[in-house]
């Protein structure tokens, strides 16, 4: 599925810049701006910590999802 499929099918969205901003104030990584290929993609996704359920629902009510 592109991304441009899951955006549309997805039921909340939520910008770049506020989620970036709410992992930022929760001490996450910083995310890269970009990722060039799906070499890259794995590469950051075996290396990201993985979110606790109350990290997760922290980081939902920092955005605000509707």
């Amino acid at each position: 599925m592109s991304s441009i499929d899951f955006a549309q099918r997805a039921p909340n969205s939520v910008s770049v810049d506020t989620a970036r901003q709410a992992l930022n104030d929760m001490g996450m990584p910083e995310l890269p701006y970009s990722i060039l290929n799906s070499s890259q993609r794995s590469q950051f996704l075996d290396m990201a910590p993985r979110m606790t359920p109350e990290q997760i629902a922290d980081f939902l009510s920092r955005v605000k999802l509707k």
